[in-house]
């Protein structure tokens, strides 16, 4: 089975961010990302994220950042 990856990543961030009750603009902001790149990493698998991105998104979200890759 091919899982994109892109995919997973994006679906665990959004769940987090969820949990935390965070909307995507607040998320973006402590983040230091824009609110475009965050939507579009949450739903769609064609936005590809760096690691020093995913790090930015993981502190924001106080997880570290290798704990967005697991599979649910």
């Amino acid at each position: 089975m091919n899982v994109d990856i892109n995919f997973i990543i994006g679906e665990n961030i959004r769940v987090l961010r969820k949990q935390l009750g965070l909307s995507q603009e607040k998320l973006a902001e402590y983040s230091h990302l824009s609110t475009n790149f965050i939507s579009r990493l949450e739903h769609t698998n064609h936005q590809n994220i760096s690691i020093q991105k995913l790090d930015q998104i993981a502190h924001a979200l106080k997880y570290q950042h290798f704990s967005a890759i697991n599979r649910r």
